[in-house]
């Protein structure tokens, strides 16, 4: 008995020493594959770090959820005391908490907020800060009476632009109200906007068809000045003038006008014109100076070339006549066609800087340039008779601006006599030729004679 009894003792141990040794297999199970799965983790890692190296992006990847006995028992426990009264009680009261907040949120945000943006408006705009009354009152344009006091601020933030001189934020302003009032003052920030932008004509009606309104006669009187400046960097002397004239003493117009006068005189003067630089820098105070150039200076110089101031200048002719005349060889008896003309032209005399002169022009004739029985087979032509030629340094005008300018036209090849002889203040053309080649019994007379006096 004793025997059986100590062979069961010894075969319980042994089975306890196998569980034992189970266990203590089973249990480095888990542990093993902890191990394979973090080495698979740096595995991943580093073929990770390698990738991003390579493309310079950082790659992301969501972490298993570890998952083991103590989380699985931590959560139950927690399920459990979420069953209890006082979690049921927290929670309630935490839902109702979170309630309370969302309610007082929307009720902020509803009623309370924008009596706050309405306020603050309210103020700003007694303050006349009106840009500050206009952010206000656009935070909620339908709370109370908000739309018609931001239309107020609008219009009240727009003159306030426009004092400032910030005329296209101003137009901004102005095209969100509806006040009456408004024309007038977007016809005046308009207007002052084309002044900006150098649109002077339609800013001088605009500011003219204000009247008195604001300072439109003032800003009238400036535009008016700008674009005479802008005339001026553009050598537009004589619409200068008339513009500055138009300003009505605007700041320096006065003395601009001089400005323009003498460089109108300066340019007649460096183009020859000596007749109408005279008369121009007469006009201008004597001792009026610009850029080193001296008003007296230049009369003086124009004194002393006096001959060729007076031949300078535009000279007209009429009661001019041009004539074909056939004459019989035999008797000298004629037939003739004749016609009147007038015409004018322009001499330059330049001034050299060594004291010469030179002198060029231009006169025109008519002629005949055939003949025929029938008057409407008699054709006529425009000639050029040009005057070129220089006036050494203390010699005379000559008195044939032209002598012999050749005008061929006759079937032969004859040509015409052209001279135009200047003396007693007048200048006298005449024009003849001959064409005897015509036919063996008559010769073809062409004449054309013209006087002109000086244009003053």
């Amino acid at each position: 008995m004793e025997k059986k009894l100590k062979k069961n003792e010894e075969e319980k141990n042994s089975t306890q020493k196998k569980e034992k040794k189970g266990n203590q297999k089973n249990a480095s199970k888990p542990r093993e594959k902890q191990e394979a799965k973090a080495k698979n983790v740096k595995e991943q890692q580093k073929k990770e770090e390698i990738l991003e190296e390579e493309t310079g992006e950082e790659i992301i990847t969501p972490e298993d959820p570890i998952i083991n006995e103590n989380n699985v028992s931590n959560n139950l426990v927690f399920l459990e005391k979420l069953k209890s009264p006082k979690a049921k009680k927290a929670i309630i009261i935490s839902c109702i908490a979170i309630a309370i907040l969302v309610v007082g949120g929307i009720l902020f945000k509803v009623a309370i907020l924008p009596s706050i943006y309405y306020n603050k408006a309210a103020e700003n705009f007694d303050k006349k800060n009106y840009e500050q009354a206009v952010k206000y009152y656009s935070k909620n344009p339908e709370y109370k009476d908000t739309k018609k006091k931001l239309d107020v601020a609008y219009f009240e933030y727009a003159k306030q632009l426009i004092e400032k001189g910030k005329y296209a934020e101003a137009l901004k302003n102005l095209s969100l109200t509806n006040n009456k009032e408004k024309e007038n003052y977007v016809s005046y920030a308009q207007a002052e906007k084309n002044v900006e932008e150098k649109n002077f004509d339609d800013a001088i009606e605009a500011f003219f068809e204000l009247g008195d309104f604001l300072n439109s006669e003032e800003e009238l009187n400036r535009a008016y000045y700008l674009k005479a400046e802008d005339l001026l960097e553009n050598k537009k002397y004589k619409d200068a003038i008339d513009n500055y004239k138009k300003a009505k003493k605007y700041e320096d117009s006065e003395n601009k006008i001089n400005v323009c006068n003498f460089l109108l005189a300066e340019e007649n003067y460096q183009a020859g014109k000596l007749y109408d630089a005279q008369k121009k820098f007469k006009k201008l105070p004597k001792d009026f100076e610009y850029n080193g150039l001296k008003v007296s200076e230049r009369l003086d110089t124009l004194e002393k070339y006096k001959s060729f101031v007076d031949l300078s200048g535009t000279w007209k002719g009429s009661k001019g006549k041009y004539e074909v005349r056939q004459i019989w060889k035999y008797d000298g008896s004629w037939e003739s066609w004749y016609n009147s003309f007038s015409s004018s032209f322009e001499i330059t005399c330049v001034i050299k800087g060594d004291g010469s002169v030179k002198v060029s022009g231009n006169p025109t004739f008519y002629s005949y340039v055939n003949y025929s029985t029938l008057g409407y087979a008699v054709n006529e032509k425009e000639f050029d008779a040009p005057i070129d030629f220089t006036v050494k340094k203390g010699k005379k005008i000559p008195s044939k601006l032209v002598s012999s300018y050749p005008s061929a036209f006759a079937p032969d090849g004859t040509v015409g006599k052209t001279t135009l002889t200047y003396s007693s203040g007048k200048i006298k053309l005449s024009f003849t030729l001959n064409d005897t080649a015509y036919s063996q019994d008559f010769t073809n007379k062409y004449t054309s004679k013209i006087t002109f006096k000086k244009v003053k």
